[in-house]
């Protein structure tokens, strides 16, 4: 199973790796792993915490990054990687919040050919 892993420095997002490592052995010892950041200018400093976070996972996983609108860079990646899954965290944006600012979990959701687990 290949997995995408979203991740942009918010709390929510350090969520979606704890989950991921406490439900690893469900995704199967096989599973190739790819922690994507779309770059904002934090890229290094992002993935150098998300690497700090994955230590004791005992998974092995490559870093990514890419510029540009994140929700669609993730659904463009996740279809070009042929990824079985994208797990990324949601700030639970309510309807109106996400009219108003938008929401990249929206956007990937709309966009992506993959299932999208969000974790909150």
């Amino acid at each position: 199973m290949k997995i995408l892993l979203t991740v942009d420095g918010s709390a929510f997002g350090w969520k979606a790796i704890d989950y991921l490592k406490r439900h690893k052995n469900a995704l199967g010892a096989d599973c190739e792993l790819t922690v994507l950041h779309v770059d904002e200018g934090q890229a290094a400093k992002v993935l150098a915490k998300a690497k700090a976070r994955m230590r004791g996972a005992r998974m092995a996983y490559k870093e990514a990054v890419v510029k540009g609108n994140a929700g669609r860079e993730i659904a463009k990646f996740a279809r070009r990687g042929k990824f079985d899954l994208v797990i990324m965290g949601s700030h639970g944006y309510s309807v109106f919040e996400q009219l108003m600012l938008g929401s990249v979990a929206s956007k990937v959701i709309a966009l992506c050919k993959v299932p999208v687990l969000l974790v909150r």
